[in-house]
């Protein structure tokens, strides 16, 4: 979906099952990313990665970015929302993230709002990188995932306080490109002591095998207590 002065205000997300969109705020290791995030600035985060290699996305995001009030406003409207819950799934901030929720203006709030309210469609993975705003979006009505990294001691902490999460594993070196399963073994292998001590872990498929985002949909299931990803 094109806007006059954003751009493609909802984009189409090309890891999803045909059909899905992706929703960004801005640019990725921008300034909207918390400098807590260990993967800002670094090659092990993926979006950084594949953002470099398309210019012409960083352009969009930084108008995103430079004008959060208009570009939420526009997302809230009729039209936008008719295309967000026709999609089979919703990727929000494939590139980049939401800006810190005390930095937001009680306009950008009221949209981010209106928009929670508006959006019907249940199949929605929404990752932040802080508690801060985790909390924000679930004050507001959205269901968040709250990335840890690849810190997955802080899981059963945050867990008692109430937030569903995601982790990175970082795979077998030598099987990338080559095994995807192999690549993958530590993440199932954390999954499988994770759900011993009664985490229901998941790991996400479309990574080690050739499921397309969105198939499972165990990032929008409240059931599912972290999805882990194998670095890639």
């Amino acid at each position: 979906m094109k806007s006059k002065n954003f751009g493609t205000l909802i984009g189409s997300f090309g890891k999803g099952v045909p059909g899905s969109v992706t929703v960004n705020f801005g640019v990725s290791g921008g300034k909207n990313c918390d400098d807590s995030c260990p993967l800002k600035q670094t090659e092990i985060c993926y979006a950084i990665s594949a953002e470099k290699r398309k210019p012409s996305i960083t352009k969009n995001l930084e108008r995103k970015e430079a004008d959060i009030v208009g570009y939420t406003s526009e997302l809230a409207s009729d039209r936008a929302i008719d295309k967000l819950n026709a999609a089979p799934w919703i990727r929000f901030s494939a590139f980049g993230s939401i800006p810190d929720p005390a930095k937001l203006s009680e306009q950008a709030r009221d949209n981010l709002q209106q928009i929670a309210d508006k959006l019907t469609n249940p199949r929605v993975h929404f990752p932040v990188e802080t508690v801060e705003k985790a909390s924000f979006l679930q004050s507001i009505g959205f269901f968040p995932r709250l990335s840890i990294a690849t810190d997955i001691d802080r899981a059963e902490s945050l867990l008692i306080r109430g937030f569903k999460l995601s982790a990175a594993v970082i795979g077998h070196k030598r099987a990338v490109g080559k095994n995807k399963r192999a690549h993958s073994e530590p993440a199932f292998q954390k999954a499988k002591e994770l759900r011993a001590k009664g985490i229901n872990a998941k790991v996400c498929p479309a990574i080690p095998g050739s499921a397309k985002c969105g198939d499972c949909k165990l990032c929008a299931r409240p059931d599912v207590d972290l999805i882990i990803y194998p670095v890639h």
